[in-house]
């Protein structure tokens, strides 16, 4: 069965970062969309897949400006 989502420190040891790594993602605006069911915190495997993909495509362009 496949994970449907990860709580901030499962994701964050998913992403092999620390927890204060994440919030300073946070207040960057470059952390996953996050949900939270009662007090918990949860991070979405899509919402996980889409984090990934901005990052990448942010590492692309930051190559790009570099090589011009």
């Amino acid at each position: 069965m496949t994970q449907a989502a990860y709580t901030v420190d499962e994701w964050c040891t998913r992403r092999r970062l620390c927890r204060a790594s994440f919030y300073k993602l946070l207040k960057q605006g470059k952390a996953p969309r996050t949900y939270y069911v009662g007090n918990r915190q949860y991070i979405s495997t899509e919402a996980d897949a889409d984090w990934q993909a901005e990052r990448e495509a942010d590492s692309s362009r930051t190559a790009q400006e570099v090589a011009a």
